[in-house]
C-alpha cells in the first residue's frame, strides 16, 4: 500500500521533539493540539501552516525562521517572491 503524497510531507518532528525532551503528549499539551495529530504529522502527514506555527513555538523555535528546520519543503514558500 503506497503513501499518498496529497496527505504525505516529509518532516523532522519526531527528532526535534526527541531532542527536546518531549513525549507526544507532552508536545500536543504545548502546542493545544491533540495528541493523535501530533502522531499522524510524525508520520508524514501534511498539516495547516497555524499547527505548524504552534509546534514550532512548543518546541522552543521561532517561526517562520526555524520552520525549514522541522518542514524543510517550506523553504520553497519562503524563497518565493510575492506578487
Amino acid at each position: 500500500m503506497g503513501t499518498d503524497r496529497k496527505l504525505s510531507e516529509e518532516n523532522w518532528l519526531y527528532e526535534k521533539r526527541r531532542a527536546a525532551g518531549l513525549t507526544q503528549g507532552e508536545l500536543a499539551h504545548r502546542a493545544r493540539v491533540g495528541l493523535r495529530a501530533i502522531s499522524y504529522i510524525e508520520n508524514g502527514w501534511r498539516c495547516r501552516r497555524e499547527i505548524k506555527r504552534r509546534l514550532i513555538n512548543a518546541l522552543g523555535l521561532k517561526f517562520p525562521r526555524d520552520l525549514t528546520a522541522v518542514w524543510p519543503t517550506e523553504a520553497r514558500y519562503l524563497e518565493s517572491p510575492r506578487g
